[in-house]
């Protein structure tokens, strides 16, 4: 809850990864979509055929939420 500051995904053309490989959204909690951290892409990023993004989270407006 809250533990990252930005993302770092990697577009490339390959596919990796099985079954139970984990993923960037594991876990069992399912938040509405309003309640989803939210994040601004900070930079780009282009060497041969991937392309390499940077998001920061931004700040949650109206303060925190109670969580229900």
């Amino acid at each position: 809850a809250g533990l990252v500051d930005e993302l770092h995904p990697t577009v490339c053309p390959k596919v990796l990864g099985c079954r139970t490989a984990p993923t960037t959204a594991d876990g069992s909690a399912v938040l509405p979509l309003a309640d989803a951290p939210q994040f601004k892409l900070k930079s780009t990023r282009r060497l041969a055929d991937e392309l390499y993004l940077v998001y920061a989270k931004r700040p949650r407006r109206g303060g925190l939420r109670a969580h229900r």
